[in-house]
């Protein structure tokens, strides 16, 4: 049940993405242009992933940042209005990322623990960025813990 309602709600961001994404170059101020989004992962194998293909809205008080390359995805829910801080419950940072379709973590599945950082967040700019690290259980090995790092910077709509 959790997994249909995770793929559903997986079809509709990608959906109000398509239509309302954008990017560091549509901002409404062209003459701040000193951050292009970028999202970094870091995986404790060593394995890193940097997504510049980033985009997120605001939609129902809610900030919603997908990322996405070639093979994998990551998105982060916030409420919109967050602010500086760190932020240590899963019930208030929704964060998932995916390998070719399967998920690695998810925020209502095998996440056991996350410190969401933000550093600063210009709500009138729409710009956020900050720091985040998350334990996760394997999902093929229950017993096999992982810790995953990473970077934000992302302008938004």
């Amino acid at each position: 049940m959790k997994t249909t309602k995770n793929i559903l709600s997986l079809i509709l961001l990608i959906t109000v993405l398509t239509f309302t994404s954008c990017n560091s170059n549509d901002d409404d101020n062209p003459s701040d242009n000193s951050s292009d989004n970028k999202i970094t992962l870091t995986i404790d194998n060593g394995s890193e992933i940097v997504y510049t293909d980033v985009t997120g809205v605001v939609l129902a008080d809610k900030l919603t940042i997908a990322a996405s390359n070639s093979d994998s995805d990551l998105q982060i829910i916030l409420n919109s209005d967050i602010s500086q801080g760190t932020y240590t419950s899963p019930a208030q940072i929704g964060i998932s990322h995916s390998v070719n379709s399967q998920a690695v973590f998810n925020f209502a599945t095998n996440m056991t623990s996350i410190s969401f950082v933000v550093t600063s967040h210009d709500v009138s700019a729409k710009h956020i960025k900050g720091t985040y690290t998350l334990n996760y259980m394997d999902n093929q090995d229950n017993n096999i813990s992982h810790t995953a790092t990473g970077t934000y910077d992302v302008k938004y709509h």
